[in-house]
């Protein structure tokens, strides 16, 4: 890293080893949360620097090449987006089809926001979180704490007042031999906490099962993002998650089957072109008779894939009172 930064211009580092010790130094400041010590037995360190900063920094025996050091620090960008209207005037999303998530926010389905790296999937996220009404008391579990509910939205409102966020990163690093939270136990514990809707800020391994069983004990309206190339590939990647867990290890059918007794409604989001756009939304049915609700046509913009909501199967019932009429609104 300091070699890297010397050939730039302008480093105060003289070596790899002055850069590890700096950051050695930011882990350890007060209000810094998240691993304290950056050691040859924990040689990957992340902590969060206040609500804002998140830093990962990795040495040697973890990293190789040239450098002995790697880190990464992510500064999220302030948002461009407060609510769907701002999608539909930036041309990530079209009309018909803003009408129609929202619909799914209000009428309480589960949404699960599927996209690639970079993609905007917690913006989009944070927006649906920001639609839920103020005296419903979100829980939000995280593996580090990056979806902020409680901050300015950018017009002096919060994005969701009555939140309660939980993370995997603890405040002061434990014991080697401890047993250290992980997601799984974080949304079992979130529970505790009686959230009217539960969000995860990111599926990525067996805690989808816990998180599908939240969803089908009373907490409709809850939300998730997941890392998949299109909507309908995202209900697979989700089972396979489940299937992580030990108790639903080697068991498909039942891995598929608590996926699709979760969630309700899929919708995808991607980088196309240097624009983030919509490419799909599709209804969650049981058996795999999934529906494409909106689908990218080869033109690029959406056209939909069912006509009336009464085809959507489990879904209708909860969004035809948010609709102006039976027929899914023209995209």
């Amino acid at each position: 890293v300091g070699r890297k930064l010397s050939l730039i211009g302008g480093s105060p580092f003289t070596s790899d080893e002055a850069v590890l010790e700096f950051f050695r130094g930011v882990v350890r400041m007060r209000g810094v949360t998240g691993d304290q010590s950056i050691t040859d037995a924990s040689p990957i360190a992340e902590a969060n620097v206040g609500s804002v900063i998140r830093l990962c920094v990795a040495k040697r025996p973890a990293v190789s090449g040239r450098s002995d050091v790697k880190a990464a620090i992510r500064v999220p960008a302030r948002s461009r987006v407060r609510d769907l209207g701002d999608y539909v005037s930036q041309m990530v999303m079209p009309r018909g089809a803003a009408v129609f998530v929202e619909a799914c926010v209000r009428g309480r389905a589960n949404l699960m926001i599927a996209g690639g790296t970079s993609t905007g999937k917690t913006t989009l996220l944070r927006v649906l979180a920001g639609m839920v009404p103020a005296d419903e008391h979100i829980v939000v579990v995280e593996d580090g704490a990056e979806l902020h509910l409680d901050q300015d939205r950018g017009d002096g409102q919060q994005w969701h007042a009555l939140t309660t966020a939980v993370s995997t990163i603890p405040s002061i690093r434990a014991d080697a031999d401890a047993q250290h939270l992980t997601m799984f136990d974080l949304v079992r514990h979130a529970l505790r906490f009686q959230p009217d809707r539960l969000i995860l800020g990111e599926s990525r391994g067996e805690e989808m099962a816990a998180v599908c069983k939240a969803l089908m004990t009373g907490h409709d309206g809850s939300m998730t993002t997941i890392h998949a190339e299109d909507a309908e590939l995202a209900i697979e990647q989700a089972m396979q998650y489940v299937m992580e867990n030990a108790r639903f290890a080697g068991n498909e059918r039942l891995a598929r089957r608590i996926v699709e007794q979760a969630v309700h409604v899929v919708v995808h989001i991607a980088n196309q072109d240097g624009r983030r756009r919509i490419t799909g939304v599709v209804a969650v049915e049981r058996g795999g008779n999934h529906k494409w609700v909106y689908r990218q046509a080869d033109s690029g913009g959406l056209v939909r894939g069912t006509d009336l909501i009464g085809n959507l199967g489990r879904l209708a019932p909860r969004i035809r009172a948010y609709l102006q009429s039976d027929e899914v609104p023209e995209p």
